[in-house]
């Protein structure tokens, strides 16, 4: 095993148009609060991944800055494979 933990995790993504500007925004049904726009559903689709990889990181950041400085800890890599 090379040490990675391996997973796949499962989201709902939900790409709502409007048919007034015909933009489009996209959200996952796990986490209705990130919320991405697009000119098209591959756009809104691509920004919702971007969001959700910013999200996580700077979740990551702060559980690290405000619960972990005083103890000793271990981070390992995960895959994850969003379908």
């Amino acid at each position: 095993m090379d040490g990675l933990l391996n997973f796949k995790l499962e989201l709902t993504g939900i790409i709502v148009p409007d048919e007034k500007t015909g933009q489009y925004s996209a959200f996952f049904a796990e986490f209705p609060e990130a919320i991405a726009c697009g000119s098209s559903m591959e756009d809104a689709q691509q920004n919702l991944m971007t969001l959700f990889q910013v999200m996580l990181q700077d979740r990551k950041e702060d559980v690290i800055k405000n619960h972990m400085d005083h103890v000793n800890y271990i981070t390992k890599p995960v895959n994850m494979v969003v379908a």
